[in-house]
């Protein structure tokens, strides 16, 4: 189930090369449920490059830094993380 909170927001890397997008966590494994997470995505091979973890509930926003490869993200766990 998505709602308008929950859907995916994105954000492109300095470069261009690379897209951030925000998971839910709500997809399954055999075994539990995945946590919230930020999946960084290379462009040209369509490859996961890093999984930035932290959230314990849906991640509601994400932003990058103009100028450096910071990401702020904020979730309705009541915490922002920086990533770097």
């Amino acid at each position: 189930e998505c709602d308008d909170y929950s859907l995916p927001v994105c954000a492109f890397s300095l470069d261009g090369k690379s897209v951030y997008a925000t998971s839910t966590g709500a997809h399954s494994t055999k075994t539990k449920l995945q946590a919230p997470e930020v999946v960084c995505w290379d462009i040209a091979t369509q490859r996961l490059v890093h999984r930035l973890r932290g959230h314990k509930a849906t991640i509601r926003t994400l932003a990058r830094h103009p100028t450096r490869e910071l990401i702020a993200t904020g979730g309705f766990d009541k915490q922002v993380i920086l990533y770097s």
